[in-house]
């Protein structure tokens, strides 16, 4: 009988090890399953301070501390958040923060941020940005593109980060990013103007230089964040169920870059899965040749659905089977797909899968949990305060 109990314990751990086992080619369309909910969950998400009323997109009195239940694969080294700050005293004075999230300090209040790559990427960030400290005030800083090096003219070298996109024509560059204008003061070089939607024209302002990234958000109000905080609890259950990993060199996350630019889904039904293949694309080889990345491009493929729980379900962005971005959003919902793909940027660059709804009062803008912290993708109507001439 021993001998019996043993051989069906061996057959067992066999049978488990041959069904978890992973497959190394495309995966077989399959039916989306049901995350059921459990009376031990409690989220671990950012949760908004009843009293708090933060004014231009500043949630600085929510608890922006916690992480996403599940972890994170690792956020990356090469692509950073930079914090962009408007001066209190000087409205018509902005800093620009390296690595950071939330630029709230004392004389400066965050305006929004943007990611970048910190180090070059010849396809996806070819051209280098320098931010400089005044050496007379150093808490004034300064943007000089195309270099290095911003030692000089009564500046200090702060930090360095590159710009993506096509600043000037070039075949073997992304054409991808976002952007914002940043002015110089034509009469007090020392002052600097980067704020979003602004016309500096007339005004004091030097010509605008172009400064473009990967992606931008800003800090979400109390009425946004309400928005995705009720329904919390029921992304954390279908993250459990998401195991992100890191891409496993540059060319991989630029292939999977390039595939989140293949979502063009403005409307997800609940409980019905598909796949969206790159190999299908024609615009997605195309560009995958371009950024030296094919090797991936046959492997890579986005999800739809494959988990849900009520109204929210699933986007996830694999290489045979391996999750490297994702997010979850409510189901038969109208979303902004332009707004969607910087959400799955953002996963792609935390390592986390983001839990994301359209805005009730304006469907046009998402908010997002990015790294514990409420982030609202869209909405200009936040950046309306007035800016006094240079």
């Amino acid at each position: 009988m021993k001998i019996i109990a043993l051989f069906l314990v061996l057959l067992a751990v066999s049978l488990a090890a041959i069904i978890h086992a992973e497959p190394t080619t495309s995966p077989a369309p399959t039916s989306s399953a049901t995350v059921s909910p459990s009376s031990n969950s409690t989220a671990q998400f950012p949760l908004p301070n009843p009293s708090g009323q933060p004014d231009h997109g500043n949630n600085s009195s929510l608890n922006t501390s916690a992480v996403d239940p599940q972890g994170a694969a690792g956020s990356s080294k090469n692509i950073l958040p930079y914090c962009v700050a408007i001066s209190d005293a000087a409205p018509n004075r902005t800093r620009i923060f390296m690595n950071r999230q939330n630029c709230d300090e004392e004389g400066w209040s965050t305006l929004f941020i943007f990611t970048a790559h910190a180090k070059k990427d010849e396809h996806h960030a070819p051209y280098p940005v320098c931010v400089a400290l005044s050496t007379k005030k150093p808490e004034r800083s300064m943007i000089f593109t195309m270099t290095t090096t911003c030692s000089h003219e009564g500046w200090n070298t702060d930090f360095v980060f590159y710009m993506s996109g096509r600043r000037i024509f070039d075949s073997a560059a992304s054409p991808y990013h976002e952007s914002s204008q940043v002015w110089r003061a034509a009469q007090k070089p020392d002052r600097m103007m980067m704020y979003p939607y602004y016309n500096g024209t007339n005004k004091g302002w030097d010509r605008p230089d172009l400064v473009l990234y990967r992606s931008r958000w800003r800090l979400a109000t109390t009425g946004e964040l309400l928005s995705l905080q009720p329904d919390l609890p029921i992304h954390e259950l279908i993250h459990a169920r998401i195991p992100i990993v890191s891409p496993p060199d540059a060319a991989a996350h630029r292939c999977i870059q390039n595939m989140i630019f293949e979502f063009r889904e403005p409307y997800i039904k609940l409980n019905e899965s598909h796949f969206v293949y790159g190999k299908d694309s024609s615009r997605f080889l195309k560009a995958s040749k371009r950024d030296e990345c094919s090797d991936f491009a046959p492997y890579l493929y986005f999800q739809v659905g494959r988990l849900s729980s009520a109204n929210i379900t699933s986007v996830e962005f694999s290489i045979n089977k391996r999750v490297y971005a994702a997010l979850t959003l409510p189901g038969n919902t109208p979303i902004p797909i332009y707004y969607v793909r910087l959400v799955l940027q953002e996963s792609l660059r935390t390592g986390r899968t983001i839990p994301m709804s359209v805005d009730k009062q304006n469907p046009e803008k998402l908010v997002a949990v990015v790294a514990g912290t409420f982030a609202t993708f869209g909405g200009a109507t936040v950046f309306n305060r007035p800016i006094p001439n240079a």
